[in-house]
């Protein structure tokens, strides 16, 4: 194998994690892949959460408490890591499907980190967000 194809290089973790979440927000706003989308920023917040834990960081660690308690019974964190989990871990239940699209996944969740509310709280959400 030529070496030349593929250079030493050096990354740090939060190197890492940058770097997934500003290529999720570039395919986001190209109308990308949303499976890829969603798995980008999935593994980018599995590296902050990691390292701020590891560094005891409150801040981080209560924003990620706080995003964990959204919803009824904590459902947009258990949304996020079930379908982060869904497209990472092909061992478990391999034949099992994704019910909705991952487009209409990937908006339900943007939507829910943007005004911090599900779309069935808001009267015509789509209206809302236009505005």
């Amino acid at each position: 194998m030529n070496t030349d194809a593929w250079p030493d290089w050096q990354i740090t973790k939060l190197d890492a994690a940058r770097h997934q979440l500003e290529t999720a927000i570039r395919l986001l706003f190209e109308q990308a892949d949303p499976v890829s989308v969603h798995t980008l920023a999935h593994a980018s917040f599995g590296i902050l959460k990691g390292i701020a834990e590891h560094r005891k960081e409150g801040r981080v660690l209560d924003v990620a408490k706080e995003l964990a308690s959204r919803g009824k019974n904590g459902e947009f964190w258990n949304g996020f890591n079930r379908t982060g989990n869904f497209f990472k871990h092909g061992d478990k239940d391999p034949d099992g499907v994704l019910s909705g699209t991952p487009a209409i996944e990937s908006f339900y969740l943007w939507w829910r980190c943007i005004h911090f509310k599900e779309i069935d709280d808001v009267k015509e959400p789509f209206i809302s967000w236009v505005t």
